[in-house]
């Protein structure tokens, strides 16, 4: 069976390749051949600029699989699905995002409104604009199309300063700043994420389909801090802040960030396991071993 990653060598699509290898899955990546790959296993490591229609032309081969973790934009999408050969193709899937939603307080379901974010801005609105094509292509030509939503993603190779920055604070022994707010959101393991897209790619009820994906568990900040220090054994001194923006300090954004898997569960996909205390557990592991070196440039006043 064979698989194309869009991606390969960062965060989500890095984890997804390692995945299908170690499931014997025959996987080819496309990447910019920027990023040694830290990896072996793969078949074909296809080197180019997604961007690039000239570039797309080296995918040659119909795929069964099409993972697209590196999309962004509504022309990212038109550009490969005009090169791809789908003769062979069961499963197209997509990786949006949450910020296709409008704003909301509540556990938000796939039939919730979609439009402009504030919170996300340009970032939802692109997502949303490349559902929109994907989805125009299943109804006008048959592209087995399947779409997931995750909420916050972590784990072991995350490359986004978010677990990090509190393990780094916690280890250092630096207070951490919270923003002052009740604010509630959840989390999603990377491996979770992978067994989640694996039942996808085989359950015709995905055909046509977007899904929130998500463990279930809803922490406030404070919430979710206690689960860092129980992890590390170590506790911060807290600071509550009213300054805005809050990401010049904090992580994430001081949003309510909470979707329902109701349709994930009914249709048999698997459910995420992974509870932020375990999955944290393995994700501090990863962190004693590499030691990490990240940053995030918006985050000036931490």
């Amino acid at each position: 069976m064979a698989i194309l990653i869009m991606g390969g060598s960062t965060f989500v699509s890095r984890n997804m390749a390692e995945h299908f290898i170690n499931e014997n899955y025959e996987v080819d990546i496309f990447t910019r051949g920027i990023k040694t790959i830290p990896y072996s296993g793969y078949r074909k490591h296809i080197r180019g600029d997604r961007h690039n229609s000239e570039d797309l032309k080296q995918i040659t081969e119909s795929y069964e699989y099409v993972l697209d973790i590196t999309a962004y934009t509504e022309n990212d999408i038109k550009l490969l699905v005009d090169q791809l050969d789908t003769t062979l193709l069961k499963r197209y899937i997509f990786c949006s995002s949450g910020a296709v939603y409008l704003p909301s307080n509540d556990l938000i379901t796939e039939d919730y409104p979609l439009g402009e974010n504030y919170n996300w801005r340009k970032y939802g609105l692109d997502k949303l604009a490349a559902e929109n094509h994907l989805m125009n292509e299943y109804h006008n030509h048959n592209l087995p199309v399947t779409i997931f939503r995750p909420t916050y993603l972590y784990g072991p190779n995350n490359v986004l300063y978010r677990e990090s920055y509190f393990f780094d604070q916690l280890t250092e022994g630096n207070s951490i700043k919270l923003p002052d707010s009740i604010n509630k959101t959840q989390f999603i393991h990377i491996h979770d994420l992978c067994l989640i897209v694996q039942s996808m790619m085989k359950n015709d009820k995905c055909l046509g389909e977007a899904y929130n994906v998500t463990h279930e568990s809803v922490y406030d900040f404070n919430e979710m801090l206690d689960i860092f220090e129980r992890v590390t054994n170590k506790k911060a001194e807290r600071i509550i802040s009213d300054e805005e923006p809050s990401r010049k300090y904090f992580p994430y954004r001081d949003l309510t960030y909470t979707l329902s898997i109701k349709k994930l569960k009914e249709h048999g996909l698997h459910v995420p396991k992974f509870d932020l205390y375990e999955g944290l557990k393995q994700t501090y592991e990863w962190y004693k071993v590499t030691q990490p070196k990240l940053h995030d440039p918006v985050m000036t006043n931490k």
